[in-house]
């Protein structure tokens, strides 16, 4: 088991990586293309930059956009579990751009039958990202994982815990893992 973790997150490590990278071309070239767009005044820029983001906050996403999982509810325990708090404005409990991959990146690693999956349910909207980054401790999303990791221990106490998050759910993890006390030496692995 330890070498499966090992092996997990050495790869884990090289996707996220990857990821990174990928995400950063795609924001530079995004940049690149709307600072030339708007070259002709800062002004035009900085409004459309806000009409954009406000844009963005006051328009919610459609239901079902995103998955859920609530595996610690289920009956059975199993070798891992996975509690992921997904990324800002995403739906479900899971979201979409990395908490489902990363779920069926460790069923993969760990074999389907020993992962439980659990998504945080949470508001994850930009008032959440500036209460996570504000306040980790008191943040919905950290309170809910705190409380999750709890129900697993105790349902579950052999499991091995895995904590992610994605975005603002990265900052639901670390506010998490300050609030749990004794369970936070049961945590295997913190992905964030």
């Amino acid at each position: 088991m330890e070498e499966a973790f090992e092996t997990f997150r050495s790869r884990s490590f090289q996707s996220c990586l990857r990821f990174a990278a990928f995400d950063t071309r795609s924001l530079i070239l995004a940049s690149t293309a709307t600072i030339s767009l708007f070259r002709t005044t800062t002004m035009k820029f900085l409004l459309t930059s806000a009409a954009i983001i406000g844009a963005a906050t006051a328009v919610p996403m459609p239901q079902g956009f995103g998955s859920t999982a609530n595996d610690i509810s289920g009956n059975a325990c199993k070798e891992v579990t996975f509690i992921f708090a997904r990324g800002s404005t995403e739906g479900g409990n899971m979201g979409m751009a990395v908490g489902p991959p990363f779920a069926n990146a460790l069923k993969q690693s760990f074999g389907r039958d020993n992962v439980a999956v659990q998504g945080v349910d949470y508001p994850a909207d930009i008032a959440g990202a500036i209460t996570g980054t504000m306040n980790p401790t008191n943040a919905p999303g950290a309170t809910k994982m705190t409380s999750l990791v709890q129900q697993a221990l105790q349902k579950c106490p052999n499991t091995k815990i895995v904590l992610s998050g994605y975005s603002q759910g990265a900052s639901q993890v670390h506010g998490a893992l300050r609030n749990l006390k004794t369970e936070a030496n049961k945590v295997a692995v913190s992905i964030s």
